[in-house]
């Protein structure tokens, strides 16, 4: 039995990577496929090796995947998907994107009970299972010695896209200095990299620009990995990233800052948490709500071996769903009880409508 891990981003690897391991250490046969997103995907390598396979488990968005699907034809693949980060309430359409699939692992308690809703109104017996956090490996987190980083430090997770202007990126850096002067310490900014193909992400912020005309004493910047700058810090600082959730797991002190234009974003996710701050209201002391953690921060490794047993143990099948307006309309009822605001309305729309010109079953 082959599984075959699609990946396109250095996120998705961190989500495949555990399972990955996992199979690994079952002497099961595992192929890595990186499809690079502006490439066509019938014209990578190793697309016609995937047609062999027995599992594919997918972490590449909707469009590569139904250019995948399109691929496979009536091939009987079993399609396992991940979502490798937190998906905000606003982006609900990346859950109901991916009904087609045999079986869907779920970040969170949430998610799961959105996704499972979608599937009650439209007839669909849930191919949901809970999973955790799936980048979340507490495996490769490491605390050995960086001689180019400071020994004492907090660690502030670069965005995209937050702050979006000068004024706001200037004033974030001076409140991170200053917030390394009261906590007497100093601030580590991971900037945004992509190691999986070797270039700088796309669309990346540009606060490294933006330091070398203020030249502020406490800041240093990394493109060390992740699972190496979260180990050592002090305490971890970020507006929506993933790798807040990773942090959390590993018992640091976690923030998410409200200032500034992160509210655009996945702030949503942390609402409840009691970790949202202003700069200048952070400190030590631990504000985690032990409730909101259960919900939304769970470790995938608890789920895992269930769930490779679950996926071996299942079989293709040929999903079908009918679309109407009556059915998105108490969609939207529904989501509106659960998240107690129309913040995913927007997006729902575009996506249901397009679901619905696309077809009624798998590869159509």
């Amino acid at each position: 039995m082959k599984f075959h891990l699609i990946i396109a981003h250095d996120s998705h690897l961190k989500a495949v990577r555990p399972i990955e391991i996992y199979l690994q250490s079952k002497n099961r046969t595992v192929i890595r496929h990186n499809i690079i997103n502006n490439t066509q995907l019938d014209e990578a390598l190793s697309v016609s090796s995937i047609m062999d396979g027995d599992i594919i488990v997918s972490a590449i968005g909707g469009g590569k995947m139904n250019e995948l699907v399109k691929l496979l034809g009536g091939r009987k693949v079993l399609l396992v998907g991940l979502f490798p980060g937190i998906i905000s309430q606003s982006k609900v359409e990346d859950l109901i994107g991916k009904w087609y699939f045999d079986i869907l692992l779920v970040n969170c308690q949430r998610d799961l009970t959105l996704y499972n809703t979608f599937c009650e109104i439209h007839n669909l017996n849930s191919n949901a299972i809970l999973y955790g956090c799936s980048w979340f490996d507490e495996g490769k987190y490491s605390s050995k010695t960086m001689t180019d980083l400071p020994k004492n430090y907090f660690l502030f997770i670069e965005q995209l896209g937050i702050p979006d202007n000068r004024e706001e990126a200037n004033a974030l850096l001076a409140g991170l200095d200053a917030l390394s002067d009261r906590m007497n310490t100093k601030c580590v900014v991971k900037l945004r990299h992509s190691s999986l193909f070797s270039s700088p992400e796309q669309g990346k912020s540009s606060l490294l620009d933006y330091h070398r005309s203020t030249n502020l004493k406490n800041i240093t910047f990394s493109t060390e990995p992740m699972s190496t700058l979260i180990k050592k810090s002090k305490f971890v600082v970020s507006f929506s990233s993933s790798a807040l959730i990773e942090s959390i797991l590993l018992g640091i002190p976690t923030f998410v800052i409200i200032d500034f234009g992160s509210k655009r974003y996945f702030v949503d996710y942390f609402v409840g948490s009691g970790i949202q701050k202003s700069i200048k209201d952070i400190s030590i002391t631990n504000t985690l709500n032990k409730n909101w953690k259960e919900n939304f921060c769970i470790d995938p490794s608890r789920h895992l071996p269930e769930i490779i047993d679950r996926i071996m143990q299942s079989s293709p099948v040929n999903r079908n769903v009918n679309f109407s307006i009556w059915k998105l309309l108490q969609l939207i009822f529904k989501y509106r009880l659960l998240l107690g605001n129309f913040g995913f309305l927007q997006n729902l729309l575009k996506t249901y409508f397009r679901l619905s010109k696309r077809g009624t079953s798998r590869g159509v």
